[in-house]
């Protein structure tokens, strides 16, 4: 049986399709933070932390040692992939059998394909990157300290990934390679969703203007100030301002991707 580990959306093992049952939640808060931590050492302060909450019994050492073996038993069959080592305990795993980290693996192919000129394989390896997730990470799991943060982390990070991504899609809509309307659609439910970050809103106004919708872009701009004034005070940032006074000029370099950073070469196989 090879397992697949799930973080990014419900924690979930799987047997190819089938979901794997392990019920009782201190030990699958313990795989949880192992798996967060898959080839590392994680020390056993802070498991116990992460289990009792700064709380533990006397009990808390002879209690993980009991989980720990639980989890060897009926998740890795004794197969030595859960390791005790001096202060804590390594879990060691193939990169594909973990989500998070195959999402870490083709978010660094994305951007070194990005930074390479290579948009067509930038693209491709976020797309793969973002169907990974199913919704809020580690949902379903009783949290501690450590995993409430790291889902707050996880979830930092995708808004990230999503907002590289669609600066790989303008690169290709300046390019000449279409996408545009579907570009917009997903930069205005990726607003509606963080309406305070300046980045996807600088995107959407220039992929409205690369499709010749100016006034949609100058819209964009005046919602944005009007937003970041009301729920802030503040005024937008400099680089929304230069857009924004780029586009009232008809800056004819918006209207494509700069070369020779950004070039379309053929993807990799």
């Amino acid at each position: 049986m090879v397992l697949e580990f799930r973080l990014l959306g419900s924690f979930e093992l799987h047997d190819g399709e089938q979901p794997v049952p392990l019920t009782a939640h201190k030990p699958r808060t313990l795989l949880a933070l192992l798996l967060l931590h898959a080839g590392q050492l994680t020390p056993w302060h802070r498991l116990v932390d992460e289990l009792w909450h700064s709380r533990p019994p006397r009990s808390a050492i002879p209690n993980l040692r009991t989980y720990v073996t639980e989890l060897r038993r009926a998740v890795f069959h004794n197969s030595g992939q859960l390791a005790t080592e001096p202060g804590g305990y390594r879990l060691r795993l193939g990169p594909e059998l973990v989500d998070l980290v195959e999402f870490d693996r083709l978010c660094t192919e994305a951007r070194h394909r990005h930074l390479d000129c290579d948009l067509v394989a930038a693209e491709s390896a976020y797309t793969k990157a973002l169907r990974l997730w199913r919704g809020p990470p580690l949902a379903g799991l009783h949290t501690g300290p450590v995993l409430a943060a790291a889902a707050t982390v996880l979830a930092e990070r995708r808004t990230g990934v999503a907002e590289d991504y669609f600066e790989v899609r303008l690169d290709l809509l300046g390019a000449g390679h279409g996408g545009g309307p579907e570009l917009v659609a997903d930069l205005r439910q990726h607003i509606a969703e963080f309406p305070l970050r300046e980045r996807p809103r600088r995107q959407l106004m220039l992929a409205l203007y690369r499709l010749g919708d100016v006034a949609g872009a100058l819209a964009v701009y005046r919602a944005g100030c009007e937003e970041m004034r009301t729920s802030l005070g503040l005024d937008p940032d400099h680089e929304l301002e230069r857009l924004h006074a780029a586009i009232l000029r008809r800056d004819p370099g918006l209207l494509r991707t700069a070369p020779p950073r950004f070039q379309i070469r053929p993807t990799h196989r």
